[in-house]
């Protein structure tokens, strides 16, 4: 099933790259492709997934197409070879916003600091990374439960939505001061539960930039500075996971790590098939789209005085892929949390789950997309940066259902303004 799985991938990313390399499809495929390759070739003697969880993968690509598919049929959609999206006009008039820009990102970043300050305190104390991440976090972070709001609902959404932006008025721009001020906000979103994933975030937010915008970026002088951007956040992503595992194990390798985080969630995802399949959770939905249940169920709360079951069984779910660890191999290297964004589709509603909203999580991507296509505004521009990052992360995890992601996602469709002007394409 996994050499299917390599093929089928191959040859769908292969198809959609002809179309465009933006194309929603292609870089799902191609996302998975790279997964299924890497945990074909069994380094490390990680264990084999199971032929359950290659099927529900290959199962959700297909039914993802099928959603793209459904969009331009429905819509009918003129497929053009070589589309290619140019930006000239999505950051016109943005400048007068800029100040704007500034006093959110400093108002996010006083509330980060006000919510990561138990842990910084945490740490100065002379504990570890590792100890904060994955052993004392949740009684550290039940003491701040006012700034933890502000956290969640305004600070680390303002951040997913200024990161895109800090990069473009940066690397096209040259204005500096806003992307300086996004990094140190993920720097303090680090402090605040020692996961590597905000400069993962911060990574990709500098890849999507150059792909989405290189031919604004012409001059060597911007290129050199993307290299080197990027090399100083994988280079700190480096450092972090070294310091952070280095307290419990004294031959951490990089690479090694790396590798094993990015292909044990075809591991773990099996393991967590089987636990789902004893112990069926009543999600409904709500697992997926947590970041938008978690929201509906504040204001049930307030009212009712207590959580929607769903949400409870949601959360339940969340913290068995975050608190139960697995072995991936005989040498002892345990694992949590990323089993796939599939896992999630079926948790809520089994195979029917992983066909139908994969189908919908195709459509809605080739909406977004051909909106930008359409439209050259950066609403949709910041909205398809986001479903550039869930597809990216799909083979790690749903994004959808972090909170933070889903806000930012909100505010952008709600508040975002349309400048309708053409995109030539």
């Amino acid at each position: 099933m996994l050499i299917i799985g390599i093929l089928l991938c191959f040859f769908l990313s292969i198809f959609y790259f002809k179309k465009s390399i933006f194309n929603p499809e292609c870089i799902f495929t191609f996302s998975f492709f790279l997964l299924l390759l890497l945990t074909n070739l069994g380094l490390y003697d990680l264990y084999s997934p199971s032929d359950e969880a290659i099927t529900i993968i290959i199962i959700g690509i297909i039914f993802f197409c099928l959603g793209g598919v459904l969009y331009k049929a429905l819509f009918k959609v003129k497929i053009r070879k070589n589309e290619y999206i140019r930006f000239d006009n999505i950051f016109q008039g943005i400048s007068k916003y800029y100040n704007r820009f500034i006093i959110l990102i400093i108002i996010a970043i006083i509330f980060e600091i006000m919510y990561a300050s138990n842990s910084i305190r945490y740490l100065l104390q002379g504990n570890n990374l590792y100890s904060l991440r994955y052993m004392d976090l949740d009684t550290i972070m039940s003491q701040s439960h006012f700034w933890s709001l502000l956290y969640t609902y305004f600070s680390i959404p303002v951040l997913f939505i200024l990161m895109p932006i800090a990069c473009y008025e940066f690397f096209v721009n040259r204005q500096s001061l806003l992307l300086i001020l996004t990094l140190i906000a993920t720097v303090i979103y680090f402090f605040s539960n020692g996961a590597r994933l905000p400069f993962v975030y911060f990574a990709m937010n500098i890849l999507i930039c150059f792909l989405l915008n290189k031919r604004s970026i012409r001059s060597n002088k911007n290129l050199k500075k993307i290299v080197f951007f990027s090399i100083i956040v994988v280079f700190f992503i480096a450092i972090i996971s070294n310091v952070r595992s280095a307290s419990v194990n004294n031959d951490y390798d990089f690479f090694k790590s790396m590798y094993r985080y990015i292909t044990g969630s075809t591991i773990n995802m099996s393991e967590k098939i089987k636990y789902i399949q004893l112990h069926k959770f009543g999600t409904y939905g709500a697992a997926t789209l947590y970041g938008i249940f978690n929201l509906l169920d504040k204001f049930y709360s307030l009212i009712m005085n207590n959580s929607l079951t769903v949400i409870k069984e949601a959360m339940n779910f969340l913290e068995v892929i975050q608190t139960e660890l697995i072995y991936i191999n005989d040498g002892g290297n345990l694992y949590n949390f990323c089993t796939t964004g599939f896992l999630f589709f079926y948790v809520d509603f089994g195979i029917i789950g992983v066909m139908s909203f994969s189908c919908m999580y195709g459509f809605i991507c080739n909406l977004i997309y051909h909106k930008l296509l359409k439209y050259s505004n950066l609403k949709y521009y910041l909205l398809y940066v986001f479903i550039l990052e869930s597809l990216v992360m799909f083979m790690i995890t749903d994004l959808f259902s972090v909170v933070p992601f889903m806000m930012a996602i909100i505010y952008v469709w709600l508040f975002g303004k349309k400048y309708k002007m053409k995109a030539r394409c």
